[in-house]
């Protein structure tokens, strides 16, 4: 059922507010009484009304016929201000159509008629024909194309670790999404020290969770995508060799061997030389040095051959 306070709220019958222009609100009181629950409830209403001064409504201030002239103005100032009908939603979401009833009873608390007690009932019935504040969010998320409950699936999937309950009030905002939360919505918070921050509406949660799993797909998915194409790489390197290896059979057995002998004698070869060359340089050296002790030697045989012819011409003389 709607509140005493709502009712009063969507009327205009608070204190301070102002019926017609003249008459200010002076206490404000709305009870309930269940005629048939969730369908039907009344609210007596019990005003106190002071006429302002300088009003258009305060001729004749003083006298019967000015008493009679301001409580009539009271009635149509009523009249005026509760003629249509309202609808009045409950803490649930439920809608209430709200009207008064019969004519007020107006009765003079002074003799001067510049105050007067409004006696009143109202009435609200539900209305099965309008939507509910739940009914009206989801058709407004839908063409919004936004999503709408969440599903039982997504609930057991994402929230088995968070308490989820229908709120119960429309007073609440979000944690998530900052708007207000309705009546009737599937609601969720997190289970002991995870449950700061506030209830937030299941379905935003639900959606954070997939857009953060998203997330850490796409990039698990770029870095296997990398992985892959080096693991690719190394593969088609190796596949390439054994392909290389395959298209060129092995040489016959005879091949092998000569080409490992002449592999060897190359090596071998190469070494000689090396030697060859530092023997011939010391064969060169000794070469020279012999050739100078000839020289030396064939001069000194050569001078004492000489000696020797001279000696004997000598003789013969």
């Amino acid at each position: 059922m709607p509140s005493p306070s709502d009712f009063r709220k969507a009327f205009g019958l608070g204190v301070e507010q102002v019926l017609g222009g003249a008459w200010r609100i002076t206490s404000s009181s709305f009870g309930h009484e269940v005629k048939e629950q969730n369908e039907r409830y009344e609210f007596p209403a019990s005003l106190e009304v002071e006429w302002t001064a300088g009003s258009s409504g305060g001729s004749g201030g003083g006298s019967k016929r000015g008493a009679d002239r301001r409580r009539r103005e009271l009635e149509a100032a009523w009249e005026q201000q509760t003629r249509e009908k309202r609808i009045v939603y409950s803490a649930y979401g439920s809608p209430y159509e709200c009207f008064f009833v019969k004519l007020p009873k107006v009765t003079p608390l002074d003799d001067g008629g510049s105050s007067y007690q409004i006696t009143a009932l109202g009435r609200a019935v539900r209305r099965r024909d309008i939507p509910t504040l739940k009914e009206e969010r989801a058709a407004e998320r839908t063409a919004a194309g936004g999503a709408g409950e969440v599903s039982n699936e997504d609930e057991r999937r994402y929230l088995s670790g968070y308490r989820v309950i229908k709120s119960r009030f429309g007073t609440s905002k979000c944690s998530i999404c900052g708007q207000t939360i309705d009546p009737g919505v599937k609601i969720a918070k997190g289970k002991g020290d995870t449950g700061r921050g506030g209830w937030a509406h299941a379905i935003c949660l639900v959606q954070q969770m997939k857009s953060k799993a998203g997330g850490g797909s796409k990039q698990g998915g770029r870095k296997k995508t990398e992985e892959e194409a080096a693991e690719e790489a190394g593969s088609n390197s190796s596949s390439s060799a054994e392909e290389r290896s395959e298209a060129e059979p092995p040489p016959p057995k005879r091949q092998r061997k000569a080409a490992g002998a002449a592999a060897k004698g190359g090596r071998s070869g190469s070494g000689s030389g090396r030697k060859g060359g530092r023997g011939g340089k010391a064969a060169a050296v000794a070469g020279s040095q012999r050739g100078s002790g000839s020289g030396s030697k064939a001069k000194v045989g050569g001078g004492a051959a000489g000696q020797r012819q001279r000696a004997s011409t000598r003789r013969e003389e």
